[in-house]
């Protein structure tokens, strides 16, 4: 269940944009796996809802994260 994932640590990854290559998925660090949540974003046709990451940084910002962009490392 998701309760079991509850504390365990993520490393974070955002997307670094170039002008002469494709994007890619860069590590920002580690953080701590607050729990599911969910986000949504508007389209033509309505919003389109997902899921997402709680995580929680060793500085304590927190931030509600698209599931792609972490992984569990430990």
């Amino acid at each position: 269940t998701g309760r079991a994932m509850i504390g365990k640590k993520v490393e974070y990854y955002e997307y670094e944009h170039f002008e002469d290559k494709p994007s890619e998925r860069v590590s920002k660090g580690p953080a701590e796996f607050l729990g599911f949540g969910i986000d949504y974003e508007e389209v033509v046709s309505g919003a389109g809802i997902f899921s997402t990451a709680i995580i929680l940084f060793g500085d304590g910002t927190v931030k509600n994260v698209s599931l792609e962009m972490i992984k569990f490392i430990g």
